[in-house]
C-alpha cells in the first residue's frame, strides 16, 4: 500500500457544493435519503440499500467510511448545497488499488437534485481530488447498460468508454448484469488542463 503523507482536503468546494467526509450523528440523515430513493438506486446501488435498513445501520455505515478514510481504502464525501444546510447525495473514491494506484467513482443523489448538473459538479470535484491529491494513475466508473444518464455524464467529463464486462454485477434482486466502464487515466487529465 501506497502511504498518503500530504494531507488530504477535508472540504471540496464549487459555487454550489460542498464535498466532505461524513460526521458521527449523521448516520440517520443518510438513511433517510437512501430510504427516500430507494426504488431509483436499488439497482445500482445493492449494497448500499442492503446495509442501510434504519437509522441505526445508518450511523454505522458512516463509521465504516470514517475507518475506510483513515485506513486509505477508500474517500466517501457527502454531498451538501454550498451553504453546508441542505444534504443532497454522496460520491465517492472507493476500490483503491495502491498498486497502480487506482480508484472506482461512485454517486448518488437526491431526485430533487437531479438532471441539474450537482452530480457533475461534484464528479469534476472528485476527479480533481483523485488525480492531485492521491496520485492516481487511472480512474474507472462502472455502470450497467440501462442507466445511460451516468453513461453520458462519465463521459461528459472525460472519461472514455473502455467496454462492457459480461456478468459482472449482481443486482440486489441476486440478478447478473453486465457492466460498461469508463475510464480516465491521468495523461488523460492532465491533457484536458
Amino acid at each position: 500500500m501506497q502511504e498518503i503523507l500530504a494531507p488530504i482536503p477535508q472540504k471540496l468546494t464549487s459555487p454550489r457544493l460542498m464535498l466532505r467526509p461524513y460526521q458521527e450523528g449523521e448516520g440517520a440523515m443518510v438513511y433517510q435519503l437512501v430510504a427516500s430513493n430507494r426504488d431509483r438506486l436499488i439497482d445500482h446501488f445493492p449494497k448500499t440499500i442492503t446495509q442501510l435498513t434504519d437509522e441505526a445501520r445508518g450511523e454505522l455505515f458512516i463509521k465504516n467510511k470514517l475507518a475506510e478514510w483513515h485506513a486509505q481504502k477508500g474517500y466517501v464525501f457527502g454531498m451538501w448545497e454550498a451553504s453546508g444546510q441542505q444534504y443532497i447525495g454522496q460520491i465517492s473514491a472507493k476500490n483503491i488499488d495502491w498498486e497502480i494506484p487506482r480508484a472506482e467513482l461512485s454517486y448518488y443523489i437526491d431526485q430533487a437534485y437531479e438532471g441539474k448538473g450537482f452530480v457533475k459538479e461534484a464528479l469534476l470535484l472528485l476527479i480533481k481530488f483523485c488525480f492531485d491529491h492521491l496520485h492516481t494513475q487511472k480512474l474507472f466508473i462502472r455502470t450497467t447498460p440501462t442507466n445511460t444518464r451516468s453513461g453520458k455524464l462519465a463521459e461528459s467529463c472525460g472519461f472514455r468508454n473502455e467496454g462492457i464486462i459480461r456478468k459482472d454485477f449482481l443486482t440486489y434482486d441476486k440478478t447478473l448484469s453486465d457492466v460498461v466502464y469508463y475510464g480516465m487515466t491521468a495523461e488523460d487529465y492532465h491533457s484536458s488542463l
